[in-house]
């Protein structure tokens, strides 16, 4: 259980450092296409994951976090 709560706590730290968003659309046997949207697209990263979803596209929304204790953004599955 206190496992549970430091991963949250944890995912919510990098939530909080997110910079920008990421839609990543898998087109097929290891490749994929990445669209970014800045901080204040968040709505319409959705919305365009969304929009592919529906199309039957296989689609993962992600949050690119730059937290200031690292060097190296890590991406968030939002």
């Amino acid at each position: 259980m206190q496992h549970l709560k430091e991963r949250e706590l944890y995912e919510q730290y990098l939530r909080d450092y997110i910079t920008e968003y990421s839609v990543t659309e898998f087109l097929g046997r290891g490749k994929f296409k990445k669209t970014y949207f800045n901080l204040n697209e968040g709505f319409k990263a959705q919305q365009y994951t969304d929009q592919l979803k529906k199309q039957g596209a296989q689609v993962i929304l992600y949050g690119v976090s730059l937290p200031p204790d690292r060097s190296v953004p890590i991406s968030v599955t939002l």
